[in-house]
């Protein structure tokens, strides 16, 4: 039985479309934006206070076959991407997604620091914690945890994002309905991460010179 014309050309395409593209993580962004878009706050209605800035914002997933390497735990490389789920519903439901538009900003992972602590197998449901740290004037520091249904932090990130087209804290103060508010101080944990990124940022800059 010969399959229709139209149908093999689907097929076709599919099989281009999974080839050459990441078309899982398209689908799981779709689903995360809208899911997360009909929980976001409306800050020019209903802006943060200054405790809700470091709130928690949870986003859940699910290990499937596709995120698993050849030991049959989830690959190292899918924690990152989970991470990203978990920054686009922090942006929308905090309503920094809307401040940024608002000033004509955007944001850019500048440095990820993960702490992987024990392995996911399949089928094995997650949340990520995702929450702001504190900030600067143009860079926003993130915490990320990866918790499975026992309670286990099994992955930590600290995210360093670069913000650009506007100062962090006009996109604070938007969040917050025009309130300027100081943020925390780095921890010594962040201290310390902050400190290594400054030392590799000189040392590549003095390889660089050395070169040239």
């Amino acid at each position: 039985m010969q399959l229709p014309m139209a149908m093999l050309i689907v097929i076709f395409v599919c099989c281009v479309l999974f080839i050459f593209f990441d078309v899982w993580y398209f689908i799981r962004f779709t689903y995360v934006f809208f899911v997360q878009r009909s929980k976001k706050r409306n800050i020019d209605e209903n802006p943060l206070e200054e405790e809700d800035l470091y709130k928690e914002y949870v986003t859940s997933g699910i290990v499937l076959l596709s995120d698993l390497d050849m030991y049959m735990h989830m690959n190292n490389s899918k924690y990152g991407r989970e991470c990203d789920f978990g920054r686009v519903g922090m942006y929308i439901r905090s309503g920094m997604k809307h401040a940024l538009n608002k000033h004509h900003g955007r944001t850019l992972v500048n440095a990820i620091n993960i702490r992987y602590r024990r392995p996911m197998h399949l089928f094995q449901r997650f949340d990520i914690y995702t929450s702001i740290l504190c900030w600067e004037d143009n860079a926003l520091y993130l915490e990320q945890k990866v918790i499975t249904t026992d309670g286990f932090i099994t992955a930590i990130a600290l995210v360093k994002m670069a913000i650009r087209g506007v100062s962090c804290s006009e996109v604070i103060s938007a969040m917050c309905g025009g309130k300027k508010v100081v943020s925390r101080k780095l921890s010594p944990e962040l201290k310390s991460w902050q400190d290594s990124i400054l030392q590799s940022s000189k040392r590549l800059k003095q390889e660089l010179t050395s070169k040239s």
